[in-house]
């Protein structure tokens, strides 16, 4: 029995002992499932986490690159805007008007006074005593008339004479003459700008006989694009219908070339007209019936304080804007114009010729040119032509009995 009992509890010891090894067993097993799950886990984490910061750094790059190609983009459209300011600015420079090239103004010489220069012009000033409209004592007394438009020939005097007495001018072309029709109001003349006390007008400028050529209360200067005017003036080298009363007025070479002379003449003519119709510039190109009625109301009742015996007469406009923008037209395309022109067919007035010719007097024409509203193309600009300063006056020259108008460079 004891045996029995014995073996029983060693039996009992021995299963007791296995159960607590294999429970051991299975816990340690679980223990390592358990580490294996979470070392497993871990991995996995790290794995999405690697993931992630690939992708947020795939994505910093992408819009980084996003970034540059704007950026990119901006700046091209930058410079391609810069490029067009900068062919604009060209396109200016060539089509625009004088207000890009910057002359100084026409400077009178210290020995020229005001009354030197007015007491030469057919400008009424009682101020500086011009006022030589008495005649001989057989007479009548003249009172000065109201409109005289000067300028160069070729400048668009004809034109402008058609145009103002349609308009209801009673205007002359070249002529002073009282009895050539209807033309009290005043003359459309180039001889004009200088009268004729030291240098008698062209046997052809009309004037009453033995009387001092006619004085005027306003002046206007016409001018016109100076390579046109210059190559009708110079007609292929017959400048005889200038030339006498340049060379007596003005300081024209007349040892120079036939170009040259026109060069000279249209520099000069200009210049003196300047000098004395403070600003009243007409410009052919632009002239429109806005500016007609502009000179009708300057002169049409303005006696200027005339203190002669005879009332000045006022003048008479019949034309609305509107119809002499109409006319004007019609008489552009009917090119009304001297008829005395004779032409090259290619223009041989160029400023390239010019300069080969006369550098100063390429100059001055260049300056005179922008100061009355004309652009130089930029190839023919010379450099001085912005840099230095036109002189002008009157001047005792060698070998001449009176003054002469001239002009001169400085810088």
């Amino acid at each position: 029995m004891i045996k029995g009992r014995s073996s029983a509890i060693l039996l009992f010891v021995i299963f007791s002992i296995a159960l607590i090894s294999l429970y051991a067993s299975t816990r340690a097993v679980k223990n390592v499932s358990t580490i294996s799950i979470t070392r497993t886990t871990e991995k996995e984490t790290v794995t999405i986490i690697d993931h992630q910061q690939q992708h947020h750094l795939l994505n910093n790059i992408e819009n980084e690159q996003k970034n540059e190609v704007i950026v990119s983009h901006q700046l091209q459209q930058q410079q391609h805007e810069s490029l067009n300011n900068i062919e604009n600015e060209q396109k200016k420079m060539i089509t625009s008007s004088s207000s890009s090239q910057q002359v100084s103004t026409l400077s009178i010489d210290k020995g020229t006074t005001k009354c030197d220069i007015i007491q030469r012009s057919s400008l009424h000033s009682e101020e500086c005593k011009n006022v030589h409209n008495t005649g001989t004592t057989s007479k009548p007394l003249l009172p000065p008339r109201q409109l005289l438009v000067t300028g160069v020939g070729r400048s668009g005097t004809k034109f402008v004479y058609v145009l103002l007495r349609y308009a209801g001018f009673r205007v002359s072309h070249d002529s002073t003459n009282y009895n050539r029709g209807d033309n009290t109001d005043g003359a459309i003349s180039w001889p004009h700008a200088f009268n004729d006390d030291i240098c008698p007008h062209l046997y052809w400028v009309f004037k009453t006989p033995k009387q001092k050529s006619k004085h005027y209360l306003h002046i206007y200067h016409l001018v016109r694009d100076p390579l046109k005017v210059i190559e009708s003036r110079w007609n292929l080298g017959r400048i005889i219908s200038f030339q006498q009363e340049a060379k007596c007025s003005t300081a024209v070479d007349k040892t120079k070339h036939t170009l040259v002379q026109t060069l000279q003449h249209w520099v000069l003519h200009n210049t003196y007209i300047e000098s004395y119709t403070a600003g009243n510039l007409i410009q052919l190109e632009s002239i429109d019936g806005k500016l007609v009625h502009q000179i009708y109301n300057t002169t049409k009742s303005d006696n200027n304080n005339n203190t002669q015996q005879e009332v000045v007469e006022s003048i008479t406009l019949t034309k609305t804007i509107e119809e002499i923008d109409e006319h004007i037209r019609d008489l552009k395309a009917k090119k009304i114009n001297s008829g005395h022109t004779k032409k090259k067919k290619e223009a041989v007035s160029t400023w390239s010729k010019f300069y080969s010719l006369d550098k100063n007097y390429t100059i001055m024409a260049q300056m005179t040119a922008i100061r009355y509203g004309y652009t130089i193309p930029p190839k023919d600009l010379l450099p001085e032509t912005n840099l230095m300063k036109q002189v002008c006056g009157f001047f005792n020259l060698v070998n001449q009995t009176h003054k002469k108008w001239d002009c001169y460079l400085i810088f």
